[in-house]
């Protein structure tokens, strides 16, 4: 694998309880599990305060998407959560998981689950996602993702 093939890393959690001991926890497992795996870390996005708690309103998660969608033309993208519950509970996270694969990614955890493949065990959706579905979670999801103007 070269560089400029190597799949992208990009961290996410929420914070939602005060304290970041398990934070730090999370996003160490994280980082040690995109090294393991190969892959190129880019970086952390972290939701604070309501936002953490929103099953819609996350800028950190939308900065990620955008990101997402300017890298994945290039190479393999991964949104890499320590579990998927750090995306939300089961109908946020599917809706989350398929803003990111919308945008050419993917999601993954430190345990080995991936929603690449639908087939792949430990998929975090449990059943096919149909036209209706998809159509209603992409009217949940924000419109364009806000301006990311810093470099990485």
């Amino acid at each position: 694998m070269t560089t400029a093939t190597r799949p992208l890393a990009l961290i996410y959690d929420r914070l939602t309880r005060p304290g970041p001991s398990l934070l730090i926890e999370r996003l160490s497992d994280c980082e040690r599990y995109a090294a393991g795996a190969g892959w190129e870390y880019k970086g952390i996005w972290i939701e604070h305060g309501p936002h953490a708690h929103s099953a819609t309103d996350r800028p950190q998660l939308d900065a990620l998407v955008h990101l997402v969608r300017v890298f994945s033309h290039a190479r393999p993208v991964i949104c890499l959560v320590s579990r998927w519950d750090r995306l939300g509970d089961e109908a946020s996270r599917a809706q989350l998981q398929l803003r990111v694969r919308e945008a050419g990614g993917w999601c993954a955890t430190v345990g080995g689950a991936s929603d690449r493949d639908e087939r792949a065990a430990g998929h975090a959706v449990r059943r096919p996602i149909g036209d209706a579905e998809c159509h209603r979670l992409r009217a949940l999801a924000p419109v364009a993702p806000p301006p990311f103007s810093e470099e990485i």
